[in-house]
This record gives structure tokens, sequence and C-alpha cells, in this order.
């Protein structure tokens, strides 16, 4: 094998590592992200489920169907989480998870101090973060791995 084979095997080799990887980041991108509408729409499904599930629709507090239920969730959720503050990544899924312990608590329970824990845990400056993250995994931005990635194959 000349050293003109053995670079070409090399280079293609790297070449197909790169684009391999490539392709694994933008599946992940596309894959594993939760827009702000995703954790809405979760939020008031998961909301109205349990509160089904404890007899509360048609309280005094919740809507009469599941469906209603939904859809008023989904529009309070929506103005709870504005998108100029929550959108593009930036709902932290830790702090959302925190939240929605507390709102599956206010599903069953009535009381207003469960209430007012639930109202200031999903605030919209605890539930979402001020970062920008368009790539997150696990709950880790990984723009900056991403951009790094970009850059080293941009490079070759």
């Amino acid at each position: 094998m000349n050293n003109a084979t053995r670079c070409w095997t090399v280079s293609s080799t790297a070449i197909a590592v790169w684009a391999l990887l490539a392709g694994m980041v933008v599946l992940l991108t596309g894959c594993l992200e939760q827009g702000r509408e995703d954790y809405r729409d979760a939020a008031a499904e998961a909301f109205c489920d349990e509160a089904l599930r404890c007899g509360n629709l048609g309280t005094a507090f919740i809507a009469q169907t599941h469906s209603e239920c939904v859809l008023e969730m989904r529009s309070a959720f929506n103005r709870r989480w504005p998108a100029d503050q929550c959108d593009q990544g930036r709902i932290d899924p830790e702090n959302y998870d925190r939240c929605m312990s507390r709102m599956l608590d206010v599903a069953c329970e009535t009381g207003i101090v469960t209430r007012l824990d639930a109202y200031l845990r999903c605030r919209p400056k605890n539930v979402c973060s001020a970062e920008l993250c368009k790539t997150r995994l696990l709950g880790q931005c990984l723009d900056g791995v991403v951009q790094r990635f970009a850059t080293s194959v941009h490079a070759l």
C-alpha cells in the first residue's frame, strides 16, 4: 500500500467517524430537546390526570372534565411560562420537576398553602433559566460542546 492510498484510508475513516458523530448530535438535538410547548402540554396532562385520579375534577378550582381541564391548564401554563422567558431550551428540567411535584399536590389538595407554594415554585424565574440553550441532553446545556464539534469538523 503506497502513502497516497494509506492517507486516503485514514482520511476517509476520519471523515466517516466525524459524519457519524455529527449525525448523532443532530439526532440527539432533534429528539431529546423538549420545547416550552412540550413541557406545557406534559404539565397540563399530568395535572389533569392527577386531578382525575384524586376525584377532584369538577371542584371549585378544577374544570368539570379531563379535556376541559387540559385546555384550561395548558392555557394557564402558557401564560405562566411566556415564550420570551421560557422558549428555546430555557426550561430547566430539574426546576420543572420541582414545580410539577408541587402542582401534582395541588391537583389533589385545595389548601391555600399548597397552592401558594406551587405558584412560587412554578414562576418563570424558577422554572425558566436566563441561559438560552439550543441543545440539552439529560438536563445539561451542550451548546458549547456542539459549537466546538462544529468548529473541529469545519477545520477538517
